[in-house]
């Protein structure tokens, strides 16, 4: 349940701390506040507060940082439901593993009544996260669990967990747009978790693949239509490597930014090249890397058809080593 309403006084919460906000809209979920604007006084101190996710910078400059990238939540909140974890590889594994809704929030505006108290009902679905109620999982009546993963439901966790994570991640970010074949070799043609092969192509003259769909059920679908997924998919991949940069890097980014900038050249390379592949690249803007969004369309559909042909090609030649068998 979370209640809205306009303050024109000091309020004070269950953590017994002094809210002061001139009569700004707040929202309150029990836990978290989220307020709009930055005059915020707390035990007699003006904090550096975010006013879109109430996070608390350590200065100025990391105020300044963080209001360019900030998407109005925090980087170990959920951007679905908006549930927060205790860590980036919490968060991660709720958004690959749950299917979690948006959240529905409608404020109060500044201009109503402050007498206005709106009650909204949180419109999520909440699960037990220890049972898995999605159609992945088929139990039979003996209790054998026999695991059905489909096109776009590719279990990553584990491959994020590999020993060799970080320095595989390394070396992707060094090949540039060249790692997005290798991205499809490590997810969907990878012999330690061949549950994830859910794509094949075994006609090499068209554009079509044939995507898992369903206990030993294969359609065939456009490049056009699965690219999409595919480029989330490698995203998804690489969210934990990026989580890690990010707590290396917030020192390095106050204290030095032309050595910040130094550590940063690969990652900041290889995201202006696959924010030209559809990549949304937001999680190497929250490290603190500033991107350059492609600036011609012609190109930017050119270099997409190029990287297509490309995947294509690597899928077949993928899908023919593994039917050879």
């Amino acid at each position: 349940m979370i209640t809205t309403c306009n303050l024109d006084e000091n309020f004070e919460f269950d953590t017994g701390q002094t809210i002061i906000q001139n009569g700004q809209t707040i929202i309150q979920d029990g836990q978290n506040i989220i307020q709009y604007g930055q005059n915020i006084i707390q035990n007699g101190q003006k904090l550096n507060l975010c006013s879109r996710c109430n996070k608390q910078l350590s200065d100025k400059r990391a105020y300044t940082r963080h209001i360019g990238i900030c998407k109005g939540y925090d980087s170990k909140t959920c951007s679905r439901c908006l549930k927060q974890f205790g860590s980036y590889q919490a968060r991660w594994r709720h958004m690959n593993t749950v299917k979690c809704t948006s959240s529905q929030v409608t404020t109060v505006s500044p201009v109503q009544s402050s007498s206005a108290i709106n009650t909204i009902t949180n419109h999520n679905t909440i699960t037990n996260h220890n049972t898995i109620t999605n159609n992945n999982f088929n139990i039979d009546a003996s209790n054998n669990v026999t695991i059905q993963l489909n096109f776009g439901e590719e279990a990553l966790e584990k491959l994020c967990n590999q020993p060799d994570y970080i320095q595989r991640m390394e070396q992707l970010v060094r090949l540039g747009k060249y790692a997005l074949p290798q991205h499809i070799s490590d997810i969907y043609f990878n012999d330690s978790f061949p549950l994830n092969n859910t794509i094949q192509k075994t006609r090499h003259k068209d554009k079509f693949v044939k995507v898992k769909t369903g206990d030993n059920e294969w359609n065939l679908r456009a490049m056009d239509d699965v690219y999409k997924t595919l480029t989330e998919r490698m995203e998804s991949y690489m969210t934990p490597y990026f989580a890690h940069v990010e707590k290396q890097m917030e020192l390095v980014y106050d204290e030095n930014r032309t050595k910040f900038k130094q550590m940063t050249k690969n990652i900041r390379e290889f995201g202006h090249k696959v924010l030209w592949l559809d990549w949304k690249c937001d999680d190497i803007r929250q490290i603190g890397v500033e991107l350059k969004e492609p600036y011609c369309e012609n190109e930017r559909r050119r270099r997409i058809q190029e990287m297509k042909n490309m995947l294509l090609a690597h899928i077949y030649d993928k899908t023919r080593e593994l039917l050879s068998l």
